[in-house]
């Protein structure tokens, strides 16, 4: 279970036996200069997620094209032809981490086999969630379905990574909006640990730690928003100052198994909490990863989290395991709360 304890200067230590996560919260420490970070500039400079450059790029896995203005077409890159006139374009990434294609690899290694895609959200560079129209936030969010499903179907693939890298500072090469998708041998590590604390969890309480978490985080102050599917909350040991989690009402076990109804929702959930992002930070960097059982496996709970990188993680996080956050997080909510409530009263 979560516990805490603070110090006299105002600084507290939490840890979460959940998530194993040791946090200090010092919000002092705040007054330290080039706290936030600056407004990013990011140009388009001949960037070859952009229509129009698709021979920059390997030819796509899936499109989807709109047809009469309305409905949607799913289609595909041939090897003569490349179509420019869509509006969510998947291909392999240029540079994969994993390949289908597996040649020797070291003994006592993970056998490297896999899929590495790009999915980039929308032909317009500038697009982000805070301005987009929800149906826009939504078609990638289905895109991803599409091909995690797919690459679930492998038989060698045993987890589905998806997530968002958003600025230089938070790992992104191009400034184009842009989801990936990792299909993978092997189930990481991070993932087998939340898994047999979630088993845990479920043995010594006798219910879902997930399903528990919109109300602690009511109790505490640390609800940011909820709708008809979703409930986006500040954790109790953030490790980023605004981090949130986003989790499903429904109790499903992976991103893969949603329903249009929830996609549906999820992304006017993305396009609200990011609006009061923008209210906040400004524009910041960011990861956005999507939390899901692996391929095969029995009882979880999916979720997304994430990570504002408006402060760096630097020795002392790296030496130790633990971290440094300057906000808390019921301070990081209520500030979003306070911007909810204002947009959606004016």
């Amino acid at each position: 279970m979560a516990d805490s304890s603070i110090d006299e200067m105002g600084s507290e230590v939490r840890f979460d036996d959940f998530t194993g996560r040791l946090v200090i919260i010092a919000r002092g420490r705040r007054k330290r200069p080039h706290f936030y970070r600056e407004e990013l500039k990011e140009e388009n400079k001949e960037c070859p997620f952009c229509p129009g450059r698709e021979s920059q790029t390997p030819k796509a896995s899936l499109l989807y094209v709109f047809e009469n203005g309305q409905s949607i077409l799913k289609t595909f890159d041939t090897d003569g032809f490349r179509r420019s006139d869509w509006s969510v374009r998947v291909f392999p990434n240029m540079f994969p981490a994993l390949s289908t294609r597996v040649g020797f690899f070291r003994p006592g290694s993970f056998n490297p086999y896999g899929y590495h895609e790009v999915v980039v959200e929308n032909p317009d560079h500038t697009w982000s969630y805070e301005t987009a129209e929800p149906r826009s936030i939504e078609l990638p969010l289905l895109a991803l379905l599409d091909r995690g499903r797919f690459m679930e179907s492998d038989e060698h693939v045993k987890y589905v990574a998806i997530f968002k890298n958003h600025g230089k500072e938070a790992g992104a090469s191009i400034a184009h909006p842009h989801y990936q998708i990792i299909g993978g041998s092997f189930i990481p590590p991070l993932v087998s640990k939340e898994l047999d604390s979630f088993s845990m969890f479920i043995k010594v309480h006798g219910k879902c730690y997930f399903c528990s978490l919109k109300t602690g985080a009511r109790e505490d102050g640390r609800l940011v928003s909820t709708g008809e599917y979703f409930t986006v909350i500040t954790p109790f040991a953030s490790i980023f100052p605004y981090e949130c989690w986003i989790v499903p009402e429904r109790h499903v076990s992976s991103f893969l198994e949603s329903s249009e109804e929830e996609i549906r929702d999820l992304a006017s959930m993305l396009k609200e909490l990011f609006s009061a992002y923008k209210r906040v930070l400004g524009n910041f960097p960011f990861n956005m990863v999507f939390h899901s059982r692996p391929a095969g496996c029995g009882d979880f709970h999916w979720h997304i989290e994430v990570y504002p990188r408006v402060a760096v993680h630097a020795g002392f996080e790296l030496g130790t395991g633990a971290y440094i956050n300057v906000i808390a997080p019921e301070e990081a909510a209520f500030q979003l709360r306070q911007v909810l409530h204002y947009s959606n009263n004016v």
